[in-house]
């Protein structure tokens, strides 16, 4: 295949060079998660953060300082402002090529509006996608797996890989041409394929910051794991002791938070194939960067961006105390709640169901534009509403309870329902509209179609009388806003967790 070639011919170089028999100096540039936000937005605490420009400037300014340097990025580049919406990756592939990367991982929601999406806009960039185990269905690759890097004498090589929990975050129609490979067994098999070949074996992942630690115990050999997918914020390196003959006993594993608030820095003396020394940090990405030289970037983004702007910035309501988002993955939030209210009455339904992560940003306090609703939905789903019989509904709140202890993906909003949990168990009975849930019964349910195909866990593969109403999710906020004009604060106490038993 076309796309395999630029792997062959690092390596043919690899197994005829020496290793470095002098002690040099590496430095790897790294982010992941950066969703699209290729223009500085304002963080929590008022700040304004991000923004292709600036990273560039940060980046370049490193790269000027360590000539021997690697840019690497660990996936999910798209989904998460009206910029994806529209145009699909093309402004971030380009915005990365300009930016200067040399490779990035596959993430899942680069995959969210499918392969034959994600294709298309990797043609305007100039780095590869790595990932060595998603292939076709028939078992053919997709991605080139791996590549060397020769940086001064140093010999690198970087292998792409997706974790199981980031996989099955992708919508099932979006991934029907693709095969997912358990992720331990792709890479010990690259890791032996360039592992005496290299100086330095670094695994570039969307997998989950707990996951890659697991995997650096499990797969020996790594010196560095590049990860994203969990938006984790490292501020140093995390050494995983293992048995690796690699000069520190182990593996260092990293991640630099989302939405490109930082670019990580990781520094190591390489000797002879080992490290001798390293450090490591989180450099912000600020407004306070200067973008001279980098303008070409701001200039690329700006027709892009002309053209969303003025349906973007209408004001269509005002949320006097806002509506959070904070713990979404450890229970209820106001924005869940009013959401899942808003499935539930657009679906006709008893109860309403929207996946915590499908919720995508926060709703401040002060106005509501149309901008901030493709922010909050970015995805291009619907509402479903089917009838569930309410042991399904008991069963599905069990398993919501579960992963809240656990503090897993994969939990859920809800609407006209309300259940408690304690220690990852159910505490007495599920309740709808007030009363205790009838197991034989069969209840209306509206929930987001992602869910319907698997997204999340299979919660809902159990099902009747099936409607799907073909008006997107962020259309229904943005007439739900412009109705109510101003928003108050859901009820609160329709997913209760007790604090646990000592």
């Amino acid at each position: 295949m076309r796309r395999s070639v630029p792997l062959l011919l690092p390596l043919l170089l690899a197994m005829t060079l020496p290793l470095s028999a002098m002690a040099e100096e590496l430095v790897i540039l790294h982010t992941n998660d950066t969703h699209n936000h290729l223009q500085p937005f304002k963080d929590r605490d008022g700040s304004e953060v991000g923004g292709a420009a600036h990273r560039a400037a940060v980046i370049a300014a490193e790269k000027k300082s360590h000539p021997n340097n690697l840019v690497l990025d660990a996936g999910d580049v798209f989904q998460g402002t009206p910029l994806y919406t529209f145009f699909k990756g093309e402004v971030d592939m380009k915005a990365m090529s300009l930016v200067g990367y040399d490779a990035g991982a596959l993430g899942n929601h680069d995959l969210d509006d499918g392969w034959a999406n994600l294709k298309t806009q990797l043609k305007f960039a100039q780095f590869p996608m790595l990932c060595a185990n998603v292939t076709t269905t028939d078992g053919d690759p997709v991605f080139l797996p791996a590549m060397t890097f020769l940086r001064g004498k140093i010999r690198v090589g970087v292998i792409g890989l997706m974790g199981a929990g980031a996989w099955n975050n992708v919508a099932v129609n979006s991934r029907k041409s693709l095969k997912f490979n358990p992720i331990v067994p792709a890479a010990k098999k690259w890791v032996a394929a360039l592992r005496d070949r290299v100086d330095l074996l670094v695994l570039l992942t969307h997998n989950g910051l707990q996951e890659d630690q697991a995997l650096a115990k499990e797969v020996p050999g790594v010196d560095v794991i590049v990860g994203g997918h969990s938006h984790s914020t490292v501020p140093k390196p995390i050494l995983v002791p293992n048995d690796n003959q690699n000069g520190i006993g182990g593996t260092l594993v990293l991640q630099a938070g989302s939405y490109g608030r930082f670019a990580g820095r990781l520094t190591l003396d390489v000797e002879q194939g080992k490290i001798t020394k390293y450090d490591g940090e989180l450099i912000p990405i600020t407004t306070q960067v200067a973008v001279t030289g980098n303008n070409a970037i701001d200039s690329m983004v700006a027709p892009y961006a002309a053209k969303v702007d003025t349906q973007m910035d209408q004001v269509i309501g005002n949320s006097p105390s806002g509506l959070s988002t904070a713990g979404k993955f450890g229970g209820e939030t106001p924005l869940g709640s009013w959401l899942a209210d808003m499935i539930r009455e657009s679906g006709k339904a008893e109860i309403g169901i929207i996946n915590s992560g499908g919720i995508r940003a926060e709703l401040s306090a002060g106005p509501v534009t149309v901008r901030k609703v493709f922010e909050i939905l970015p995805f291009e789903n619907f509402v479903a509403s089917m009838d569930l019989s309410g042991q399904t509904l008991i069963d599905l709140s069990a398993k919501v309870v579960e992963r809240l202890y656990k503090q897993q993906a994969g939990t859920l909003q809800v609407s006209g329902m309300s259940f408690r949990g304690k220690d990852g168990k159910l505490v007495g009975p599920v309740l709808v509209k007030g009363k205790p849930i009838d197991p034989k019964r069969q209840y209306r349910v509206a929930i987001v179609d992602y869910l319907l195909g698997g997204g999340e866990g299979p919660y809902f593969d159990k099902h009747s009388k099936l409607t799907v109403y073909h008006e997107l999710l962020r259309d229904l906020m943005i007439a739900r806003v412009k109705t109510q004009k101003v928003l108050g604060s859901p009820d609160v106490g329709r997913i209760v967790i007790e604090p646990a038993s000592h």
